[in-house]
């Protein structure tokens, strides 16, 4: 019996591996983003439906290749959400990125309306939490379709905690450290910035922040802080199948594209809790 029994864990394991890497391979949902002129003309952040009709729209990751090949510049831009119900409730931001795509347009040298912005709240659906799963579980693909990784953190206080919130702060969100590994393990750190008053930087200087985004699921959620009330289901959950597919991708190609992450990996991959939420949830 016990030898089925692990047949059958082996089996589900290696189906739900394929599941992830399938996920990651190509988008899940539509990647939508808007061009850097409009959003450089907002004076607050927008959500995904308000911004509909501005928005373009790319159906697939050859999409955006094509677009890339044409001259366009695609920014993702990496931020911790300052409020519960409102990303940025007190206009912190939404100034702070838009200096970050002008940097971004002066050291591609083209024009704001040849940039394209994603930006969660912007790129991603807010009321239809089934198309809004299709698009977390493309944050992958998302992340890593672009030509600038660009993480916004000013100094300044959350608007319900009134914690403070910055460049450590935003290091310690799950989301956040989602973001950085998956554009990392693909794209590397060349394009990876940090949005200063000064312009960009690099965010990875050393290896310290990408061995923090190493450690997806012991990073905070929100989800969790509020205490998962009435049944809310926990963001690891959603995160599990992506960052799972991007760990086997990375494993499949640790000789070639994915060397330099398989090279961080390696040393601390007797870490089981490295890329299982159980660890952090007790699921």
């Amino acid at each position: 019996r016990s030898r089925e029994l692990a047949r059958e864990r082996t089996f589900l394991v290696q189906e739900q591996t394929h599941a992830a890497i399938a996920r990651v391979q190509e988008f899940q949902a539509h990647y939508c983003v808007l061009p850097g002129d409009q959003f450089c003309a907002l004076e607050k952040l927008k959500s995904h439906e308000r911004l509909r009709d501005s928005l373009i729209v790319y159906d697939s990751i050859g999409d955006v290749e094509a677009a890339m090949d044409d001259g366009v510049v695609f920014v993702f831009l990496s931020h911790q959400w300052l409020g519960y119900d409102e990303p940025d409730p007190e206009r912190v931001h939404v100034g702070a990125m838009r200096e970050a795509i002008r940097s971004v347009g002066q050291d591609a040298d083209v024009p704001l309306d040849r940039v394209r912005v994603w930006l969660d709240v912007i790129s991603i659906p807010q009321r239809n939490r089934s198309e809004q799963k299709l698009a977390i579980a493309s944050l992958p693909t998302f992340a890593s379709s672009c030509n600038y990784f660009v993480a916004v953190a000013p100094d300044t206080v959350h608007a319900n905690t009134r914690v403070a919130c910055g460049a450590r702060s935003y290091r310690r969100r799950a989301w956040c450290r989602a973001e950085i590994m998956s554009c990392w393990a693909r794209n590397g750190t060349r394009d990876m910035y940090l949005s200063t008053s000064t312009g960009l930087r690099p965010l990875a200087p050393s290896d310290e922040i990408l061995v923090e985004a190493l450690d997806v699921f012991g990073g905070d959620l929100t989800c969790c802080r509020r205490g998962h009330g009435n049944g809310e289901a926990c963001d690891r959950e959603e995160l599990m199948l992506p960052i799972l597919g991007l760990y086997a991708e990375i494993y499949r190609d640790r000789e070639g594209v994915a060397e330099e992450a398989y090279g961080l990996i390696k040393p601390r991959r007797s870490r089981a809790d490295i890329c299982s939420p159980t660890t952090h949830h007790g699921l």
